[in-house]
């Protein structure tokens, strides 16, 4: 068993792994503020914050990664955009979302094939509630 550590928090959560050892999840930051908390990345012995260190954009969960490092999630985008993202070498790219929805966020990476599977939930006018669409988005 290996203590995965923490970004300062007292808490954290592994949300997914490969077939390289490298685990992502979510932890708490320090002084343990409920809602401050950031995605990791577990690469070796480094703990990496997604938020703070990725160009392009800041992830907010770190959802799932295949084998070649590759990690999808929900980020903030420079423009406004809260959207799905697939973070490589450092770089969170924006996925986008389908027409008519405000946001989307990437809940599966197949560690083969390099396709998402991407939830793109939309808010209707009243009454306000979230609909849920599942589309694959692949390379």
């Amino acid at each position: 068993m290996i203590d995965l550590g923490t970004l300062g928090g007292t808490f954290g959560s592994p949300n997914a792994l490969n077939n390289q050892g490298q685990v992502v999840g979510q932890s708490n930051l320090p002084g343990d503020q409920p809602g401050n908390s950031d995605p990791f990345l577990r690469d070796g012995e480094k703990l990496v914050d997604l938020f703070t260190t990725s160009i392009g954009g800041n992830p907010l969960t770190a959802n799932a990664i295949n084998d070649a490092g590759e990690i999808v999630g929900f980020a903030a985008f420079p423009n406004g955009a809260f959207d799905a993202y697939l973070w490589k070498g450092g770089v969170a790219t924006d996925l986008g979302t389908l027409a008519g929805d405000c946001f989307s966020e990437a809940v599966a990476l197949i560690l083969k094939v390099r396709s998402w599977a991407i939830r793109s939930p939309a808010l209707p006018t009243p009454p306000a509630r979230f609909c849920g669409k599942t589309v694959r988005w692949s390379t």
